[in-house]
């Protein structure tokens, strides 16, 4: 008895600490643009930024060490996720997270007036 409750313990333990990693190749920004209810995007950058997500927090490695504390789950499907989330000085986001069958996945983080999309295999 003392082996099983051991080994569930154990089991609630990796389990409430396990985490995911997206590692990301590169990276684009895009403004808002109300005139054309459309994104005007920057060119696309090369970057290797890491995103952790772990127990309802999504940690960041960019320049910013952004944070996002996730709110709620909106939609989730085979092939995406979106979440509402705050970030670090309490703004609230959306993040998406998209798969590809040609692997240029997407990891978007948007908020009202710009939006972020990393790129991740």
């Amino acid at each position: 008895m003392k082996k099983l409750l051991l080994i569930v313990v154990l089991l609630f333990t990796v389990n409430t600490f396990s985490q995911s990693v997206v590692n990301t190749f590169a990276n684009e920004i895009g403004m808002w643009n109300s005139k054309t209810s459309q994104y005007s995007w920057e060119p696309l950058h090369a970057a290797d930024i890491t995103f952790t997500i772990q127990s309802g927090y999504i940690i960041v490695s960019d320049d910013n060490r952004s944070v996002y504390e996730v709110i709620r789950k909106e939609s989730s499907t085979t092939t995406e996720g979106v979440w509402i989330a705050k970030d670090e000085v309490g703004d609230e986001c959306s993040i998406i997270l998209r798969y590809f069958e040609d692997k240029n996945n997407i990891l978007v983080i948007m908020y009202d007036t710009f939006c972020i999309r990393y790129y991740f295999e």
